[in-house]
């Protein structure tokens, strides 16, 4: 691969998600003037209820496909047709136990996508993901808004859920050139359980800090939270960039280590950032949360430990160290669950979100410790 094939694969997935990132943020901070706290707290918590339900139904087949797919190891289809199978029935609990069929239907869209764009990312297809991210995103600031007028909060989750389904195309392509094996599917259980754990896990440091903190600090607070929430993921647009092409191109058996520095030093720059001017843009913009100040104020400092956690993480999965991988979310989604409890009811939002850069930092540290083992242990052979 040359150089020049190499930054214009990573320009094609950091179009696709600068752009995608910038449309979706557009999409939560104009909701955020449209909406009261509250109510941006409430639908926050309905779409961590789908995100839950979808990444059990997926069993860990994104991060299994982006590797078996640059593998070129074809078990797309017995992935597709079990990963189906399994989101249909979490669809059928969540109507039942929600009572809203838009939010089962944001299940069916979240695991279609992700199943798509995992596909198209592992077989290094980047101008088509780039196509697949653009179009769910303009149909999701589209409908979303759009139908918001119509139905209110629920039409917001229903256009989110119809944007998702641009996914099912790939879906269909992947039927057609693989044949169902299960023999293939038991050889490769054990890195494929891995992984769903570790996609368990994420799911948890991502979505049930959401469920905890509404029942026991309102809406309102969980509203300021998750605008928070929005700030950190633009922070983190450029890392997770990265950490999307390294997974396939590692795993195709080549190394890019001085793009991993510069990305830490990049991130460095941007947590720097957060701190000093972030707090100011965001009280500007949303006079309605009283707390997003001090909210991005403190979680900006989570930036740093987050990309080094992707930039090592992206090296374990390729490598299908996907034990590694769930070890560091264990550790990333306990201390979170745990300052929620504890810094939570002693400093409120200030404490839940200290929360979120304990936990990015503990999850950075112990990826340093287990690539110098992995490193010591290759050495010694």
């Amino acid at each position: 691969m040359t150089r020049f094939s190499k930054i214009k694969d990573l320009s094609s997935i950091g179009v696709a998600d600068v752009i995608g990132s910038g449309i979706s943020s557009v999409f939560w901070f104009y909701l955020a003037t449209l909406i009261e706290p509250e109510a941006y707290g409430e639908l926050n918590y309905l779409i961590s209820i789908a995100r839950i339900a979808s990444t059990i139904s997926l069993l860990g087949a994104t991060q299994s496909l982006l590797v078996y797919s640059a593998k070129n190891v074809r078990i797309h289809a017995t992935l597709y047709s079990i990963r189906l199978i399994i989101g249909v029935i979490s669809s059928i609990i969540v109507v039942i136990i929600v009572g809203d069929f838009a939010i089962s239907l944001l299940v069916m869209g979240y695991m279609i996508f992700a199943i798509a764009y995992s596909d198209v990312l592992g077989k290094k297809y980047f101008k088509t993901y780039t196509k697949y991210i653009l179009v769910q995103k303009t149909l999701m600031i589209s409908l979303g808004i759009g139908f918001y007028f119509i139905f209110g909060i629920n039409g917001i989750i229903l256009g989110i859920s119809i944007s998702f389904f641009v996914g099912i195309l790939r879906i269909i392509h992947g039927f057609r050139e693989t044949k169902i094996d299960f023999k293939l599917f038991k050889k490769k259980f054990g890195f494929i359980s891995f992984n769903y754990m570790n996609s368990l896990t994420n799911m948890l440091h991502g979505s049930v800090d959401k469920i905890i903190i509404a029942p026991l600090f309102g809406f309102g607070l969980l509203g300021n939270y998750s605008l928070g929430i929005q700030f950190l993921s633009i922070l983190l647009v450029l890392p997770v960039i990265v950490g999307k092409y390294i997974i396939p191109v590692e795993s195709s058996g080549t190394e890019n280590k001085k793009l991993k520095k510069i990305i830490i030093l990049f991130s460095v720059i941007i947590g720097i950032l957060g701190v000093l001017i972030g707090p100011d843009i965001g009280s500007f913009l949303f006079p309605k949360f009283l707390e997003i100040g001090s909210i991005i104020r403190i979680i900006s400092l989570a930036v740093i430990p987050s990309t080094i956690s992707i930039t090592y993480s992206s090296k374990f999965l390729s490598y299908e160290k996907s034990n590694y991988i769930l070890f560091l979310a264990i550790i990333r989604t306990t201390i979170m669950i745990l300052s929620i409890f504890v810094l939570g009811n002693l400093y409120g939002i200030q404490g839940i979100v200290a929360g979120i850069v304990l936990s990015e930092t503990g999850a950075a540290i112990f990826s340093i410790i287990i690539a110098r083992k992995i490193k010591t242990n290759i050495s010694k052979k």
